[in-house]
């Protein structure tokens, strides 16, 4: 497994997710999986989504190869939005994202504070990543 890069939506960054970042997919009930599989249509938004509800951050680099800790301390709501902003750019189902994005703004607090609680050790980017991108 290698980082993962991405550009995100409305002139965003260029993020990094770390290699050995583990996640679900999206977490979607199991009795919906016929209908909405987790690794399907949300599966980078929820790559994304996860990894900033896991750290409160995402790992972004600059042109010049200088890597920054994006959108650390935003909170839960930013993370929500990222999630929606993504899946729209993605794949371009409006009112699916945009559903999901309102689960997680309902229900998504019980995560948020769990991994709050579990001051997970920090997941840096293999910097040999970053060798021929400057």
């Amino acid at each position: 497994m290698e980082n993962w890069e991405y550009s995100l939506p409305n002139s965003g960054p260029r993020i990094i997710i770390p290699r050995g970042f583990l996640f679900d997919g999206a977490s979607i009930p199991r009795p919906l999986w016929g209908v909405l599989s987790p690794i399907g249509l949300l599966l980078i938004p929820g790559l994304i989504h996860d990894f900033g509800y896991r750290y409160d951050y995402l790992w972004a680099w600059k042109a010049d190869g200088t890597i920054y800790k994006y959108g650390k301390g935003q909170g839960q709501h930013f993370w929500d939005t990222i999630f929606k902003d993504v899946g729209k750019a993605v794949n371009g189902m409006a009112v699916i994202d945009t559903l999901g994005w309102v689960t997680l703004t309902v229900a998504g607090w019980w995560v948020w504070r769990s991994n709050r609680k579990q001051n997970t050790p920090e997941l840096i980017p293999d910097p040999n990543f970053f060798v021929n991108k400057k």
